[in-house]
């Protein structure tokens, strides 16, 4: 297993360095401790909406689990490209479509067991773990500028699918979309060399990419709008926030 695998597990065990207590805590300068604040804000949105559907168990509340699941899984990877370098991004781009798979397996699970939601759930994540799996072991994709194609030929795959007229299709469009986005930014740091530092609160808005899609599509459904206001209104916040420090 690559030295890097490795030393992610143990970022992911040390939850204590994930918090930056100490950054927020002591004397370090505001952009160190806004830099420490934001992931916590995407943990703390990812307790809150899952303490949201645990007291009031709603389907609107269900609703909530699918941008749970996703920033919980953003969190965690995007403060692992933090510690060991967001260069290993060329490798782990496929972890971004395992959060919309966790959030779509959520709210299966707490919203009803729809198969309609738990078909883009398992479809995601089975290409997350393919892919991740053959990035890692370097077997399919070289190391090049243009490997962001990759992801957004997935994309285009996805948007395919898409297409049609069944809803667990039409459904891809969730980690479609978002895929979109993130392969465009990933072209934008590899041609240009605008640092993730720089583009990382635009993730958040990949998932509201995906549902707007969704929902311009037909599929116009107020649940499919709460998880997308969340994801804009992180976005916008996080958007505001870095422009102004």
């Amino acid at each position: 297993m690559h030295a890097w695998l490795m030393n992610g597990i143990d970022d992911l065990l040390g939850l204590f360095d994930l918090f930056d207590l100490g950054v927020l805590l002591g004397d370090s300068s505001t952009v160190e401790k806004i830099e420490a604040l934001w992931r916590i804000a995407m943990l703390a949105a990812a307790i809150y909406l899952y303490g949201r559907y645990l007291l009031k168990r709603t389907a609107a509340s269900a609703a909530s689990m699918f941008p749970a699941g996703v920033l919980l899984v953003y969190a965690f990877l995007i403060r692992w490209l933090d510690v060991n370098g967001w260069e290993h991004i060329e490798r782990l781009w496929p972890v971004f479509l395992l959060g919309p798979a966790l959030g779509f397996f959520q709210w299966y699970v707490f919203g009803g067991r729809s198969r309609f939601v738990l078909v883009p759930a398992v479809l995601a994540a089975v290409t997350g773990l393919i892919f991740t799996g053959a990035n890692a072991g370097s077997a399919v994709f070289p190391a090049s500028e243009w490997w962001p194609v990759f992801p957004l030929l997935l994309a285009l795959c996805m948007h395919l699918g898409g297409l049609s007229d069944s809803l667990p299709g039409r459904l891809l469009l969730i980690p479609g979309g978002a895929l979109l986005l993130y392969g465009i930014l990933f072209l934008t740091n590899s041609l240009m060399g605008v640092p993730y530092g720089q583009l990382w609160p635009l993730f958040l808005f990949g998932p509201a990419v995906g549902l707007l899609e969704l929902y311009a599509l037909g599929y116009k459904r107020w649940f499919v709008t709460i998880p997308c206001a969340v994801f804009v209104l992180l976005g916008a916040v996080f958007v505001s926030v870095f422009n102004i420090n």
